[in-house]
């Protein structure tokens, strides 16, 4: 049965061309993501903006208020902002760049497809588990 196996793995091999697709293919996805984590960071860092202008024009009303009551508003709603910017800080520090760089993510899915077989046959199939 194994070597049924390895026959069938061995008749696997894609075309040059389809290989080439293939990864173009993975490369554009990549490209795609890349630019929609830019866009998000631009959107934050756009609230991020937004939120320290709200920040400054509650605190220059506290400069102005005279009522407690509304002092400690304005105060809790600062309170609040700078949560929010916070979580958006964050949010924008794990947008602004990607956890692992292209070529670790796909090199080893991109070499098993290339010819199944090889990978089966060096006996390093573990290093599918140990990079993911």
């Amino acid at each position: 049965m194994e070597s049924d196996f390895e026959a069938i793995l061995r008749a696997m091999q894609p075309a040059e061309n389809l290989y080439k697709i293939t990864s173009a293919m993975f490369k554009s996805a990549w490209a795609q993501r890349l630019a929609q984590a830019k866009q998000l960071a631009v959107s934050v860092k756009r609230d991020l903006n937004k939120t320290d202008k709200q920040i400054d024009l509650f605190l220059d009303r506290i400069v102005e208020a005279e009522n407690p009551s509304v002092i400690n508003a304005y105060e809790k709603k600062i309170a609040l902002l700078e949560k929010q910017k916070l979580v958006m800080a964050e949010k924008l520090e794990k947008q602004g760049k990607p956890q692992h760089a292209y070529d670790d993510l796909f090199e080893l899915a991109l070499k098993f497809l290339s010819n199944p077989w090889k990978l089966w046959a060096s006996g390093e199939i573990n290093l599918a588990q140990n990079s993911a």
